[in-house]
């Protein structure tokens, strides 16, 4: 049966500890001291490739799911780090996350590192975590470069009929003799990006639309790195999920796929496939070719001038509804690529440039290549940082005894773009779970914010604030969370260039604290507000809008909340 896609941001980067001394995060911790003296010439106990566990790891960040993992880089470094600052091992855990050690925390196991010995279709049976038992499966997909690039080693389809990431250890996965059973999944998936089929779907007829990617999820997305087949982009609008691979489920559909409503074609291929990630329905009905949808972009817009709402919007968004596509959409995955190249040899101050750049580090993200976003953006506050440093020291000499911070005398663009930039890159740490570097980058944003607004609220404050709310959100600190949530609001009220998706956000986060609170009335205020606002965007009719007011709905008859339900057990 389809499964749907849930509402919310992705699973990447929710915790709900604060960070353990030593862990993902140490920028304020006092072993910098200790880090700054290293000798990185100097030879490491482990090598790359040692298999290590972190004592009680679990006891301050559970988000991390195992206390285990594999060292995979020696004196790392990180961009964000105080200068000199290094850590002498990078561990990659085993549920897929970064971990780097500043002190004597890894204690060294006794398992070999894990080896790329299966390929694709091999038979095999694994040791879980928690459990002795040996379950039978599948290789999926085998990636020898797995350390390099982070990819899990290997994707398993267990013959229990979940389809898991395993990341180790080696003595945990051995060749099975078992055959695979004859009711079970085939090795290989039926099914490939751009393939028409059909689904069955709990309480509506079966739903045609189209494959837009497959083995969906992994570590990062489900618990105990749980992944399914195919996501599917329905011809009706939205996506649904398929989690296993059988005809019950999903099946081949000889219905073809609807026209591009720019070429009037409907041949697709695994890289230019018709996707619908807009509200037309008129005529054509949105759906475009990832590549034509581009083409169109492009056509529209001109580097040679400065831009204005209509090219922020074809950068990524719909021309003809003035739709922006939702994030992680494929057409602003393209969109991000293809004009991040054509601009990238701009100067750093052209609007062209810094809209491109922000775009490709969410890119990024979404692809979940976090080291190369880190690099992206940091590269530009650098530099951005290296013009404000020579403005100040071309003021030198020149400012009063009353000036108390000459950063107030420098050209605003440069702090605009220093706060913007620096708020991009708090994005970038929240979904590595690097929560010590997201609050420092948030607050390093404020502080350039005032700089420029002063006491005017503006959709730059409103942004920090609402990712502080979000900061305290993940390290539990959910009263804290509400208290900025709804200063956000109250500034969002007075602000005459806030972010409309960044409103809708905001509301569906306050409401569901103040309702987490036992604030009932104002909960569903601020719910119902988001629900006004997606109603008039898609209309009372549509997928999302619909789905939207049942969770509301539910919540709102719901007769005790989170809150009231832990205290009452005296936790």
């Amino acid at each position: 049966m389809g499964r749907r896609s849930q509402h919310g941001t992705s699973g990447r980067g929710k915790g709900k500890g604060k960070k353990k001394r030593g862990g993902p995060s140490n920028k304020k911790a006092p072993i910098e001291e200790a880090a700054l003296m290293i000798d990185t010439s100097a030879p490491l106990a482990f090598a790359v490739g040692t298999r290590i566990v972190v004592p009680g790891l679990l006891d301050h960040c559970p988000e991390y799911k195992y206390e285990t993992g594999t060292i995979v880089k020696h004196y790392y470094r990180n961009e964000s780090w105080e200068e000199g600052v290094v850590a002498p091992y990078a561990a990659r855990m085993d549920c897929g996350r970064m971990f780097y050690n500043f002190e004597t925390l890894f204690e060294k196991l006794d398992e070999e590192p894990l080896e790329i010995v299966f390929k694709a279709g091999s038979r095999v049976e694994c040791k879980l975590a928690g459990s002795d038992e040996w379950f039978p499966g599948v290789v999926v997909q085998a990636n020898e470069k797995f350390i390099e690039n982070g990819t899990c080693p290997y994707l398993i389809r267990f013959d229990y009929g979940r389809d898991r990431s395993f990341w180790g250890p080696q003595n945990c996965i051995r060749s099975c003799d078992i055959p695979q059973p004859k009711n079970s999944k085939k090795k290989h998936l039926r099914f490939g990006v751009g393939d028409r089929v059909e689904c069955s779907c709990e309480g509506y007829v079966d739903l045609t639309g189209t494959i837009i990617k497959t083995w969906y999820g992994g570590e990062s997305d489900f618990e105990d790195s749980h992944a399914v087949p195919y996501q599917i982009q329905l011809d009706l609008g939205g996506l649904i999920l398929a989690p296993i691979d059988d005809d019950m489920c999903i099946r081949r559909s000889k219905v073809p796929a609807p026209e591009c409503w720019i070429c009037f074609d409907n041949e697709q291929s695994e890289s230019n496939f018709i996707v619908r990630e807009c509200i037309c329905r008129g005529e054509g009905g949105g759906f475009v070719h990832i590549n034509c949808a581009v083409k169109l972009a492009i056509s529209k817009v001109d580097f040679s001038k400065e831009p204005g709402s209509d090219d922020f919007l074809a950068m990524g968004g719909c021309i003809t509804c003035r739709q922006p596509y939702p994030a992680g959409s494929h057409c602003l995955k393209a969109l991000s690529k293809t004009f991040y190249c054509l601009t990238a040899h701009l100067e750093i101050s052209n609007t062209w440039n810094k809209t491109s750049t922000t775009m490709m580090g969410e890119h990024l993200v979404e692809e979940g290549k976090y080291e190369e976003a880190i690099k992206l953006l940091q590269d530009r506050i650098s530099k951005i940082r290296s013009r404000v440093d020579s403005e100040i020291e071309m003021l030198d000499g020149c400012l009063g005894d009353d000036v108390a911070d000459p950063h107030c005398q420098v050209d605003p663009k440069w702090l605009i773009d220093l706060s913007n930039f620096l708020l991009d890159l708090s994005n970038v740490y929240a979904a590595m779970a690097c929560y010590d570097e997201m609050k420092s980058a948030i607050e390093e944003s404020l502080h350039y914010t005032k700089f420029v607004d002063g006491d005017k609220p503006s959709s730059r404050e409103v942004n920090a604030i609402f990712a502080l709310a979000q900061y305290c959100h993940f390290t539990g600190e959910k009263g804290s969370a509400l208290e900025y949530a709804e200063k956000a609001i109250r500034l969002m009220k007075n602000c005459d260039d806030a972010d409309q998706d960044r409103i809708y956000n905001l509301l569906w986060f306050a409401g569901e604290l103040n309702i987490y609170f036992g604030k009932k009335k104002r909960g569903m205020q601020q719910l119902n507000e988001y629900l006004d606002s997606i109603t008039k965007l898609y209309g009372h009719n549509h997928r999302k809008t619909r789905k939207e007011k049942e969770k509301i709905e539910q919540l709102s008859e719901s007769r005790r909340t989170p809150y009231e339900a832990i205290m009452s057990a005296g936790k």
